[in-house]
């Protein structure tokens, strides 16, 4: 039986095709997880303590907005632990909890899956923020409605209720439709960046991910709110400047981050990444589209004009391992070494000798910030023999 598609709270006309959207939608989570929706249907159908089940946030967003979507953020009506056990069953997946925010992860792994795959499950809550960046006070709701209202932005309080037998039901109870038609991050409340201030980064990250502008009462609710960045735990702070980081390499960015002052606003330490110093602008980068390379090679592109003590400042403030971190300190050492490239005639053994203790990645990222064609052929001459005559 062909779905049917129900649109509420939604008074004006969207000119585009949702019911395709939304079938989209449909089959690209059946595609990546087979039968999700389906299993999603029959949980409910067999256990009257789990009511419904929505797929919310930057799922339907990104799915609305034509980009390929993230992995599913399910949030369900009933016994969230419940579900999250029955639907790991299905695809012999695994279950982390964390009862504190009524919320679980399902990690679905080989050989089931080409590679890890993750839902997010939480419990239908409300949100109450006593101070600035701590974490709220959660309640469980049965409204999806209040659900929605606790979210950041309004792109991402739509909801897609899965679990009736025979018909996908599209909640849009606060305009994100309208906003994803016209590409406008806008919060929902005055007090939002008061309550979490890491949704600056947030919508940061957004409008220049789906090419969306803020609008102008955000905009300045985040200059107000830009002074309790602080206040954030220091583990969240550097979560999410890795997340910047990661999501794309764009001058426009940086310089948009810049003009709030933001990452002075979090340490003296990261002052220093500003437009003047990065020198990005002359490079062959694309503008808005990720580069597919890792965050090593997008960070080492960021840091490749500072020297050892600004780097080690910055990479406190960012979320790292200790080999990621020792990785991205080799920086200033293969600086030094294509400097002595640059000033004399080099033989292809002093080439690998010198080249041989700096990791790939960063070798990889100064190719894209150099200026010298020598160099360059260089660097692809070593980096095409290392992968044809590896260790």
């Amino acid at each position: 039986m062909e779905n049917n598609f129900i649109i509420l709270s939604v008074s004006y006309n969207l000119n585009i095709n949702m019911k395709t959207k939304i079938q989209n939608l449909e089959d690209y989570f059946n595609n990546e997880i087979p039968t999700l929706i389906d299993s999603c249907k029959n949980i409910v159908k067999e256990n009257s303590d789990i009511k419904a089940i929505y797929l919310v946030g930057g799922t339907i967003r990104d799915i609305l907005s034509n980009i390929k979507p993230s992995e599913p953020d399910i949030a369900i009506s009933g016994d969230y632990k419940k579900f999250s056990i029955l639907l790991s069953k299905i695809y012999n997946g695994k279950v982390k909890f964390h009862t504190q925010f009524l919320s679980s992860q399902i990690i679905l792994s080989k050989p089931n899956f080409k590679e890890d795959y993750h839902i997010d499950v939480n419990s239908l809550r409300t949100e109450k923020y006593h101070s600035p960046g701590n974490f709220p006070e959660i309640k469980k709701t049965k409204d999806i409605k209040r659900d929605l209202m606790r979210r950041d932005f309004t792109v991402n309080s739509i909801a897609l209720e899965i679990s009736n037998n025979n018909e996908l039901c599209l909640i849009d109870p606060y305009g994100g439709l309208k906003d994803i038609r016209n590409k406008i991050i806008k919060i929902l409340h005055n007090k939002s960046f008061v309550d979490d201030p890491t949704r600056i980064f947030r919508a940061i990250n957004y409008k220049f991910k789906n090419q969306f502008e803020i609008d102008k009462e955000t905009i300045e609710l985040m200059q107000i709110s830009i002074k309790d960045i602080k206040k954030i735990n220091q583990y969240r702070i550097k979560k999410e400047i890795r997340i910047f980081f990661n999501s794309i390499v764009d001058i426009h960015k940086i310089e948009f981050a810049e003009k709030l002052h933001l990452f002075e606003e979090i340490s003296k330490d990261l002052k220093i990444i500003n437009i003047n110093r990065l020198k990005l602008s002359r490079l062959n980068i694309p503008r808005y589209l990720p580069i597919k390379i890792n965050f090593l090679e997008k960070f080492g592109i960021i840091l490749f004009n500072y020297n050892q003590k600004e780097i080690e400042n910055i990479l406190n403030w960012v979320q790292l391992n200790k080999s990621e971190k020792n990785k991205l300190l080799e920086i200033p050492n293969m600086n030094l070494i294509f400097t002595k490239f640059s000033e004399k005639k080099i033989t292809t053994t002093e080439i690998f000798e010198n080249l041989n203790n700096i990791p790939i990645e960063i070798i990889k990222s100064y190719n894209y910030v150099c200026e010298s064609n020598e160099l360059k052929k260089i660097i692809e001459n070593y980096l095409n023999n290392k992968s044809t005559h590896p260790l």
